[in-house]
């Protein structure tokens, strides 16, 4: 699939924040809107186990979805991903609320 709109090619277009189901029909919408990057959370409300099943259920998206979208893990994998016609994808596992449970005290 070809890269989506943009004025200018040497433009990236990242979403900064996306936490929602994914399937193959977002990767194909966000691929139609250009979007070469997006930070996608993992795990928001669950525990350690949920994240790890999270990040398992990701890599199974990244291979059966090698054609729309790549895994983002440094700068450069959003340029490839543009140049490829793919997004990047960048994960982020979110433990602040287990900050509690391991005695320490979050972050002010």
């Amino acid at each position: 699939m070809k890269p989506g709109p943009s004025s200018n090619p040497s433009q990236l277009l990242i979403d900064g924040l996306q936490y929602c189901y994914w399937t193959r029909e977002v990767f194909e919408q966000m691929r139609r809107g250009g979007v070469d990057a997006v930070h996608a959370t993992v795990s928001y409300h669950g525990n350690f186990r949920d994240a790890v099943r999270d990040l398992t259920c990701w890599n199974r998206l990244f291979e059966a979805n090698s054609d729309l979208i790549l895994p983002g893990r440094r700068g450069e994998n959003v340029v490839s991903a543009k140049e490829s016609g793919r997004t990047a994808i960048f994960l982020v596992a979110c433990f602040s609320h287990l900050i509690p449970l391991c005695g320490l005290s979050a972050p002010r």
